[in-house]
């Protein structure tokens, strides 16, 4: 099953919490809407399939939402060490030249980058808006079709190229816990690909990712 499957299977339960921390709960169905308005948001801004879009912010509901938008839009994504210096984040960023850039605030002090390139989290809420309701292009149809703007749920999504993150037996990091009773995913350490495959499983299956306090 794809990692992003639950954006289509979660009106099944839209009302459950997909993501919990200290400072939101997020629903299913809150979660789904807003990674298929940010999808179409990056085929929009960029309609190349599989290019790369780097993500350098802190553990939180925004980043989670982040990594899957880039992975219904058909792109990769590529976590950065938050907590690194500029000059290591960059260098990074100088090999890997993604399209576009997720920040947080901190990201957005770390890395040098033109407008056009970074997109703060401070912008999801007018991106969601601007976009709700739209599904993402399926990567066949990225250069030929126009934009569908059925409602957010339908089967309509194409999941990304990361092979990692399509991965449902991906090793359990130490730092992360897995109640198989209540289906619940606990991450306590900044989130790496191994974690992304992790919470896209969760997800896939129901279940309620707990981000910690010690981010």
């Amino acid at each position: 099953m794809s990692p992003i499957d639950f954006l289509f299977r979660s009106s099944e339960h839209a009302d459950r919490i997909a993501i919990e921390s200290a400072t939101e709960d997020v629903t299913y169905a809150e979660l789904r809407n807003a990674a298929n308005a940010l999808a179409v948001a990056l085929q929009t801004k960029d309609p190349i399939p599989g290019s790369t879009v780097a993500l350098c912010a802190a553990n939180s509901a925004s980043y989670i939402v982040a990594m899957l938008a880039v992975q219904a839009a058909g792109k990769d994504w590529l976590p950065l060490d938050y907590q690194g210096t500029s000059d290591s984040i960059h260098s990074v960023l100088d090999s890997a030249m993604p399209a576009t850039v997720f920040v947080d605030d901190n990201g957005d002090r770390l890395i040098n980058a033109d407008s056009d390139v970074k997109i703060s989290f401070s912008q999801f809420p007018g991106l969601v808006q601007t976009y709700f309701g739209q599904m993402p292009m399926p990567l066949e149809n990225l250069d030929d079709e126009p934009r569908s703007t059925a409602p957010a749920g339908k089967d309509e999504i194409h999941a990304g190229r990361n092979s990692r993150l399509n991965s449902a037996d991906a090793a359990s990091p130490a730092n992360e816990q897995e109640d198989s009773q209540a289906n619940r995913l606990v991450i306590s350490m900044p989130i790496d690909l191994d974690a992304g495959a992790r919470i896209a499983l969760c997800l896939t299956q129901g279940g309620r990712v707990m981000l910690s306090d010690s981010n």
